[in-house]
């Protein structure tokens, strides 16, 4: 049994909380006086904020109709469905919020971000010189896929969201995923870059989620829906996919980089936009494999059999996020 498979079976409340300041209270997006909000009204309303930041526009909706071509069938009852941050309801956004704050107060957040820091875990996950088994992908997914999972212990309907920063690369800085309404933005320089804002806000030190984004006008070097189109068709080999996704210009570990603070370290699992960036990465491997799979391209270069240290599952057992139990929606 694996720290993380220990760490599983923990209770989801503790009565010595390890997170203290503004996380400690249950997040609302929606709430005009502490009520949580569902519905037709609460998304009216949400979607009006959101739209404040001029992130929403058509162009950008046209766009992102690249990474849903053809009409993509529902998926079989029971699967749980990925959305987009922006797509989330109301109701939806608080009971993730609120579900990774219980994990936080109950020690388990810390579990996941200690596991990320292991140097075994990091022979498997992250690719060396040798391309040793390129599981970047399918671990990311087995990780998420158990985060996902403990989540869903504090909270059934709950599912991890995922941030398309495509759809933010012409002013990443204002997103609204870094306002109040989801993450929060930078952290306090003073205070050890804590993050105080937003839904997992928190002013102690020990427990705080870390963030340094660039000053107004940095953060250059996203790409574009059309650049992600192009990373899904021109590389239809898996090897030079799964390098590309997680070293090519402008991708996952270019994200890394622009939140700084705990992303830009080995525990980078401790900022919760952590997820939400792994989110997509997974969301544009399983777009990956519904596009070149019937053409007959391998699902994986290496031993598709050998465990993601520590887990005891493979990569092949993560090759359908359909078995895993979960798909993607059709972003907004």
């Amino acid at each position: 049994m694996t720290r993380h498979d220990t760490a599983e079976k923990r209770e989801t409340t503790t009565t010595t909380p390890l997170m203290r300041g503004a996380a400690a209270a249950a997040f609302d997006p929606c709430s005009s006086g502490g009520g949580g909000e569902g519905g037709k009204e609460g998304r009216t309303r949400r979607r009006a904020s959101a739209a404040d930041f001029g992130v929403l526009t058509l162009a950008l909706l046209a766009a992102l109709a690249f990474l849903v071509a053809g009409v993509l069938a529902a998926p079989p009852e029971g699967l749980k469905r990925r959305k987009e941050i922006r797509e989330m309801t109301c109701d939806e956004w608080s009971r993730f919020s609120n579900a990774v704050n219980a994990f936080r107060l109950a020690g388990r957040w810390n579990e996941f971000s200690e596991l990320h820091t292991d140097p075994a875990v990091w022979k498997v996950a992250h690719s060396d010189t040798s391309g040793l088994q390129l599981a970047f992908l399918p671990w990311h997914r087995a990780f998420l896929h158990r985060m996902e999972k403990g989540l869903q212990e504090v909270d059934p309907e709950v599912t991890i969201p995922y941030w398309n920063w495509a759809l933010d690369s012409e002013n990443p800085l204002a997103s609204p995923v870094f306002s109040d309404l989801f993450f929060g933005s930078s952290g306090d320089p003073g205070a050890s870059h804590c993050v105080t804002s937003g839904a997992f806000g928190d002013d102690a030190n020990d427990t705080c989620v870390k963030r340094s984004l660039p000053a107004a006008g940095g953060g250059g070097g996203f790409l574009t829906l059309a650049n992600l189109k192009e990373v899904l068709t021109e590389n239809p080999d898996y090897a030079r996919f799964v390098n590309r996704m997680e070293n090519g210009f402008g991708l996952h570990g270019h994200l890394h980089m622009f939140l700084g603070g705990d992303m830009a370290n080995l525990n980078s699992p401790n900022d919760p936009l952590f997820y939400a960036h792994h989110s997509f990465v997974d969301m544009l491997w399983w777009r990956w494999q519904q596009m070149h799979h019937s053409a007959g391209s391998p699902d994986y270069k290496g031993n598709a059999e050998a465990p993601l240290y520590p887990f005891s599952e493979s990569a092949s057992d993560m090759f359908s996020t359909e078995e895993l139990g979960y798909t993607y929606s059709d972003p907004l």
